[in-house]
């Protein structure tokens, strides 16, 4: 029988030793459970898992962003040397002023003068309806905010490939660095074998529904729709 919540919290304390004390209940993303200790600068070590599941991991970070992580399928002594070492890292104060995801998009932002056209719901709907109503998931390019146009792939013609929204294909699920996105709405498909040919899948009039329903400004050239993030 697997151990509780609460008999896992106490077996992280007791081989942790005096490390363990510094660490308070807390409850993590998602239903998970575990626990956090808190450390001068905002930086914050949590242990978590998910009830029923074997999986561990110890995250060391600051505000909204991770800098170290350690994972595992059980409290091994692996994982908690592991812990250990992380809990060195945040006692050391060399995190305290390493700048966070969001320190460096608002510097970013700044420095280039860009304006904000999307926010997260906007995103999270774009990329619903397109898994969920489009015919297909069309072909798309995104580029960051730390990201330089001259090394993105070409995607000035028609592709073959059909476009991944899934959450980690999509940005990683950080909307708050997409500078833009540009979708071409269709795609091509090779049917009929060595002796066939190209055919064209076109759903530009379901993409630009979509977009016009949910308010999401577009603008569109050779049939490429970019939506920019900032401005």
């Amino acid at each position: 029988m697997d151990p509780t919540s609460e008999e896992k919290k106490a077996l992280l304390r007791a081989r942790l030793g005096p490390e363990g004390g510094a660490f308070a209940d807390w409850q993590g993303p998602d239903g998970a459970e575990g626990l956090r200790a808190e450390y001068p600068g905002g930086v914050y070590l949590s242990l978590w898992w998910w009830p029923r599941r074997r999986f561990y991991r110890c995250d060391l970070g600051r505000e909204d962003t991770i800098f170290l992580s350690a994972r595992a399928a059980s409290i091994g002594d692996r994982f908690l040397e592991r812990v250990r070492q992380l809990i060195r890292a945040a006692q050391s104060g060399r995190f305290r002023n390493k700048k966070t995801t969001g320190e460096l998009i608002r510097e970013e932002i700044a420095r280039r003068g860009l304006t904000s056209w999307m926010n997260d719901t906007k995103w999270r709907e774009f990329r619903k309806a397109m898994e969920t109503e489009m015919p297909f998931p069309p072909p798309y390019l995104y580029k960051t905010l730390f990201e330089e146009e001259a090394g993105l792939p070409d995607f000035s013609r028609d592709v073959r490939y059909l476009g991944d929204y899934g959450p980690e294909d999509f940005a990683g699920h950080d909307y708050r660095v997409i500078q833009w996105v540009k979708v071409r709405p269709r795609y091509y498909s090779w049917e009929g074998g060595l002796t066939g040919k190209a055919v064209l899948h076109d759903a530009e009039a379901e993409f630009t529904a979509i977009l016009d329903r949910l308010h999401i400004p577009w603008e569109e050239e050779k049939g490429v729709y970019t939506i920019y993030g900032y401005r």
